[in-house]
């Protein structure tokens, strides 16, 4: 007799173990109803914030696509921007050439007559040559 009420005392002890939940609060209990209703509102709450990751994941994707639209419009901009300096740096050599070269001319003329203006030996030799055939009187 004993072994029969011992084995029915552990089996009720282990079969309300099993089934029975309760809270800290021994106080609260909670039904089955209002469970499934706040889990329904958790569900849905969760829904609406991953639809507003959703769409803030498309709209983020939106402006990386514009921010590399932009990006390469910039790269074409610079590209044409150095092209241009570097015509600018060409037009303003060649201006500064066509500049100076009328003073590098005369410096170069003004060099060449300083190199004719010594008279040589045979320059004299030549001068008296032509002034007899020329038929000039000497001094």
């Amino acid at each position: 007799m004993k072994k029969v009420f011992a084995a029915i005392f552990l089996i009720l002890i282990f079969s309300s173990v099993s089934y029975g939940a309760a809270s800290e609060d021994k106080n609260v209990y909670v039904r089955q109803d209002v469970f499934e209703i706040e889990m329904k509102n958790i569900h849905s709450t969760l829904e609406k914030i991953l639809n507003k990751l959703d769409a803030q994941e498309k709209s983020i994707n939106a402006l990386t696509n514009a921010v590399a639209v932009s990006s390469a419009r910039i790269d074409g901009i610079e590209k044409r921007m150095d092209t241009m300096n570097t015509f600018l740096y060409y037009l303003l050599v060649l201006l500064a050439a066509l500049i100076v070269l009328p003073y590098v001319n005369k410096w170069l003329e003004g060099r060449e007559i300083k190199k004719q203006s010594s008279i040589t030996l045979e320059d004299v030799k030549r001068l008296i040559e032509e002034a007899r055939l020329n038929a000039v009187p000497q001094v």
